[in-house]
């Protein structure tokens, strides 16, 4: 038990924990502000951070198709977030 409580212990894993509450009461907060439908959608952003974060600070290689990957992501939020466009009567 004392290897468990000394690994909770360390600095890295209180940040990461901390952090991952934080973000849990920011999804909350936001759940209790707009419609479910909406928000869930927009956690595939976290896809498109993952590869230009690889890619910016661990210099990964990353290939074209990933890339076309990440377009289609990015091209599906700008879509589901337009505003729908007023019919003529």
């Amino acid at each position: 038990m004392g290897g468990v409580l000394r690994l909770l212990l360390q600095h890295e894993v209180i940040a990461g924990l901390s952090i991952y509450l934080l973000g849990t009461v920011c999804w909350m907060t936001a759940v209790a502000q707009k419609e479910i439908s909406f928000l869930y959608p927009l956690t595939s952003i976290n896809y498109v951070m993952v590869v230009a974060t690889s890619f910016l600070f661990f210099h990964e290689f990353v290939p074209m198709r990933r890339i076309m990957g990440v377009a289609v992501i990015v091209l599906g939020m700008i879509l589901m977030n337009r505003k729908p466009s007023k019919r003529p009567a």
